[in-house]
């Protein structure tokens, strides 16, 4: 079975703010949320509907590649399809579960810039990261010594704080004051300010696939800084900025240029070199009477994403000499007349 359009699952236009499908989805949500429908498949399937539009319409990378691609340029969801922005109303058991998990540690972003040939072929790079290693002087601890903690008044200890919903009922989340250690640090340790863990830069490989669009984020998952409450890392976050190049300009999965033609080669026909994005060279056969603005296709030899392939379309553009001695100017002359 196809999947319906996701602005239509939301009822919302393609050109709706994402404000407008943030207020659509809540809308949506809130009257399908199993919580509120415990029992009904159907509801609960609509929910999860609802739920993967809206996972991919909040963001503009991932709304961008659905705009253009639609269902087929999909990535796999990493989200739980009950883990949504009504968790503080609906204080179902799933949700206090999720609630009483400590966060995971800080995400890492980075950017980095490729050029136009990497990211049409692809390639292997290597970048420098901060990485985190456990603190020797305090052993990870934080603290200088054990007497230089106390245990949170806010929590008593547990990490947790319990609240009480618009039902009635008890939800368990964080304590925002100790972080859910259930301990405050009077003195931390010099080294590593209370982190427990220091940082120092280490190499790590990108894979830089083939096709790989201009603004694109990759996912680099347990790669980013520790919690050290419960050991739990938090992801690295890489953002790919393709350079300009001299030659080509990208169109989504085609590539343009520029291909200088002489003036006899455009009234007569004749082959021309074109230099490829790799460096190859490759003879283009011009028609006779071409005119300056004609568009010469290459079918499939421009981007490959997936099983897609784009064009390679050349403009043709009137190669001016750069010197002209006076036999030149007597031929020129004597074209003159044909204009």
């Amino acid at each position: 079975m196809s999947k319906r359009d996701y602005y239509d699952v939301l009822g919302v236009g393609k050109e709706s703010t994402s404000g407008e499908i943030k207020k659509s989805y809540r809308k949506l949500a809130m009257k399908y949320h199993p919580d509120k429908n415990q029992g009904d498949v159907k509801s609960e399937d609509k929910f999860k509907e609802i739920k993967e539009a809206y996972e991919v319409l909040s963001d503009d990378d991932s709304r961008r590649k659905y705009d253009r691609f639609g269902h087929t340029d999909e990535s796999n969801r990493m989200h739980d399809p009950f883990s949504d922005i009504f968790g503080d109303i609906f204080g179902g058991q799933r949700q206090q579960r999720q609630q009483r998990q400590q966060p995971k540690g800080k995400d890492v972003e980075y950017n980095v810039n490729i050029t136009l040939k990497q990211a049409v072929f692809g390639d292997v790079i290597e970048i420098k990261i901060p990485k985190e290693h456990k603190c020797v002087p305090c052993d990870g601890k934080g603290v200088r010594s054990s007497s230089d903690s106390a245990i949170c008044r806010s929590c008593n200890g547990s990490g947790e704080i319990i609240q009480s919903n618009m039902f009635g009922q008890h939800v368990r989340s964080v304590c925002n004051y100790c972080n859910g250690s259930g301990k405050i640090i009077r003195n931390p340790c010099i080294t590593c300010r209370g982190e427990g863990f220091t940082k120092k830069a280490e190499n790590f490989k990108i894979n830089i696939v083939s096709g790989i669009f201009n603004g694109e984020r990759l996912k680099y998952s347990r790669q980013g800084f520790t919690n050290k409450n419960n050991g739990v890392t938090g992801d690295l976050y890489i953002t790919v900025s393709v350079l300009q190049h001299d030659t080509f300009v990208r169109d989504n999965l085609n590539l343009i240029c520029k291909l200088d033609v002489g003036y006899g080669t455009l009234c007569l026909g004749g082959k021309v070199n074109m230099v490829m994005l790799d460096g190859k060279v490759v003879k283009l056969t011009v028609s006779p009477k071409t005119n300056v603005g004609k568009m010469l296709r290459l079918k499939g030899m421009g981007v490959k994403r997936g099983n897609k392939s784009g064009d390679i379309l050349c403009e043709v553009n009137l190669k001016i000499p750069v010197s002209i001695n006076s036999k030149h100017e007597k031929i020129l002359l004597s074209l003159s007349r044909f204009e």
